[in-house]
């Protein structure tokens, strides 16, 4: 009678460890590349539109400071990939959201009982 399941060696070399090293060492390289945009962008960003935030009397800056706290929470979740990691690096972007709405909504697109008070 023919073996029906034969025992095959792996592809995947889980117990070496140079192997294991590599492969966490490539998988964070090109995380950390993805989001070196996150913390390198925002600052140079936030000083080329210091004037237009001057201009409109909007403070823009609140918006590249918090893009820059969402790099480095996806970095911290993607580098540990907990829990607490995920909601830094959700209530981050959700704070980026608000925060760009905040200030760039026209306000004649607001309810009547949000425009701002004529004195």
């Amino acid at each position: 009678m023919k073996k029906i399941i034969q025992s095959r060696p792996s592809s995947l070399n889980f117990g070496i460890q140079s192997g294991i090293y590599k492969a966490q060492n490539k998988n964070f390289n090109s995380f950390y590349q993805s989001n070196a945009i996150f913390l390198i962008i925002p600052p140079i960003l936030s000083i080329k539109y210091k004037n237009y935030g001057e201009v409109l009397k909007v403070p823009v800056g609140y918006v590249w400071s918090l893009l820059t706290i969402v790099g480095l929470g996806s970095i911290y979740f993607h580098s540990t990939l907990s829990l607490v990691g995920q909601l830094v690096d959700e209530i981050a972007i959700l704070w980026v959201i608000m925060c760009a709405w905040a200030l760039f909504l026209p306000t004649s697109m607001l309810r009547k009982n949000f425009q701002p008070l004529k004195i």
